[in-house]
Order: C-alpha cells, then sequence, then structure tokens
C-alpha cells in the first residue's frame, strides 16, 4: 500500500455494501474525486481507486463496523482483526478487502472469510 495515496472514504459509507455504482459494480460514481491506485488481487493487480470526495457519500455515524478476516491459502491460515492488521497483511486498503471478500475474489492467492466482531 502506498503511503502517499490517502485512505479512501468509501470504509466509512453507509453505501458501501453494494449500494453505490462502485461498489456494486466498480463503475466510478460521477462527480466522484479519485486518485486511481492498483490493489493487489490473486496474482495481479486490478485498477481500483481511493476516493477522497463523493456526491453519493453518507457517513456511517451510528456504527463504526470492525472485521475479523480470515486469509486461507491451503492449510495456511491467517486471522487479522482491524484495519491496520489487515492492511498491513493484505497490502491494500481494509475497505478493498471487504469489496474483494464480498465478491468472492481471492487476494495474493488467499480466499477471505469476514465476520464482524
Amino acid at each position: 500500500m502506498r503511503k502517499d495515496i490517502p485512505d479512501t472514504i468509501c470504509g466509512t459509507c453507509k453505501r458501501s455494501s453494494g449500494k453505490c455504482s462502485w461498489s456494486a459494480k466498480f463503475v466510478p460514481v460521477e462527480g466522484w474525486e479519485a486518485i486511481p491506485t492498483k490493489i493487489a488481487v490473486d496474482k495481479r493487480f486490478d485498477d481500483s481507486y481511493a476516493v477522497l470526495s463523493c456526491p453519493q457519500y453518507v457517513e456511517n455515524t451510528r456504527y463504526k463496523p470492525k472485521y475479523k478476516y480470515t486469509f486461507r491459502k491451503g492449510s495456511e491460515e491467517k486471522v487479522c482483526i482491524g484495519k491496520e492488521e489487515t492492511e498491513a497483511f493484505a497490502g491494500t486498503y481494509e475497505s478493498e478487502v471487504r469489496r474483494i471478500a464480498r465478491h468472492g475474489r481471492t487476494i495474493h492467492g488467499y480466499s477471505i472469510e469476514m465476520c464482524l466482531v
């Protein structure tokens, strides 16, 4: 993860679970301010964005979820809890890890299971 690119706001948005064109279909939201980035998915890098502002953004002020991620590759298993640990292991933003997990994709060859803690 590049430290010179700010974190995306998608992780704190109420619409981040498939209720906007980006989280639902990976189509950029018209009118957003975002920096193009790359994320590691499987053994390749996919195009992504660090979203700085978005006209559809709705802050989730009532509930700030904390997730536990279980990364599995064969018999290898790594459990990460919280944003910092997850981003350090995955090499990308936690919001991207959630999106990849929701779509049943893998990252660095690891399948991902997630649950709220």
